[in-house]
């Protein structure tokens, strides 16, 4: 260390903030408050994303990168069998593929319904007199659902959402101010992960998602995915596209009655872009183009969080991130407030669903 000061200096730093965070976390120091959007609250993020800016830069300097990476062109993609059924390979013929879509708890499937109210519209934040949000047209889908409607804190907090993918949805689920979520997210996690990392804590141990979903099968019914960014660096949109086919048809056969909504990939900011071309805007659209397409063939919702985030040049706009990459609490109640106005709703009985039809 006495040859690298700068390293020194990174390490102290991110222990000092680290302390100081899990001193304000637990109240020991700060004005502790219990009102969402409170000084302490607002102090604890900040500081967790100074740690998280601190570890980038020192693993940086070390040669080393905190984000998960691609195994390599050899890679092949996890196969999920479902219980004495058919594999779930998204390469096989699209007669099979279907047919794995179509399995429920009883080996049939039904796609489900949903009461069409009218969706509340995003125009407070399309044309936001601050001009932090400058927003392109809005790309979500429910073609299998219906339309969106507009829902509550309830709809997230009643114990059966979950919450899947990486740092950026760890986030959310760190700062969104919603309460009771069930967060099966990580920084670092790729998609290729879900059926083979035990990163995800129970009484017994860690498990993988895939262990997860099936110990509480039919619990959650309203299931938000999102995966994309630590992924950038492959170099086969094929192999990424058949590891998100696999993951969306392991969640529908553990969980039949969830309303499943996969999210786009944030843009980054202008400065990160530039620095790191990989997460151009052409990039991430091109990805984001992909996951809609998935999300359409598996009759599953699309949501597109940068119709509220975009700058005016299409990017992440700096005074959202502390990174480049990462949403600050100060701008998390927008990624909150989409979710609320792009919700849908499932029929529960025959009568309600003759209606939607007519």
């Amino acid at each position: 260390m006495k040859k690298c000061p700068f390293l020194l200096i990174i390490v102290l730093s991110v222990a000092i903030v680290a302390v100081y965070g899990s001193l304000l976390k637990f109240g020991i120091v700060g004005d502790k408050k219990t009102a969402s959007g409170s000084d302490s609250e607002t102090d604890s993020i900040e500081v967790a994303t100074a740690v998280h800016v601190l570890k980038t830069n020192l693993a940086g300097a070390l040669g080393m990168n905190v984000e998960e990476q691609f195994p390599g062109d050899d890679f092949e993609v996890p196969v999920w069998t479902p219980p004495g059924g058919l594999s779930a390979n998204a390469a096989k013929p699209e007669e099979e593929v279907e047919a794995v879509v179509a399995l429920d708890a009883d080996g049939e499937y039904q796609d489900p319904e949903v009461i069409a109210k009218d969706i509340a519209s995003d125009e407070e934040y399309r044309n936001n007199p601050n001009g932090f949000v400058r927003s392109e047209e809005d790309g979500a889908s429910a073609k299998s659902y219906g339309e969106f409607i507009t829902v509550g804190d309830d709809y997230f907090e009643a114990g059966d959402a979950a919450f899947i993918g990486d740092s950026r949805m760890q986030g959310f689920g760190m700062y969104s101010g919603l309460n009771n979520l069930n967060m099966f997210a990580d920084k670092g996690y790729a998609i290729y992960s879900v059926f083979t990392k035990p990163v995800f804590q129970t009484m017994t141990g860690n498990v993988t998602l895939l262990q997860e979903m099936e110990l509480n099968a039919g619990k959650y019914k309203k299931i938000y995915v999102m995966f994309g960014i630590n992924e950038m660096g492959w170099s086969s949109e094929d192999k990424f596209n058949q590891c998100y086919y696999q993951l969306l048809d392991m969640i529908k056969y553990y969980q039949p009655d969830a309303v499943i909504y996969v999210q786009s990939v944030l843009h980054v900011t202008k400065e990160k872009a530039l620095s790191a071309p990989k997460f151009s805007n052409e990039n991430i659209d091109r990805r984001n183009a992909a996951i809609k397409q998935i999300a359409e063939d598996e009759h599953v919702c699309y949501l597109d969080l940068n119709s509220v985030y975009n700058d005016e040049e299409g990017y992440l706009p700096s005074e959202c991130t502390s990174d480049g990459i990462h949403i600050k609490a100060d701008y998390m109640q927008v990624w909150v407030d989409y979710l609320k106005t792009h919700a849908v709703e499932i029929v529960e009985t025959p009568a309600e669903a003759e209606n939607v039809e007519q």
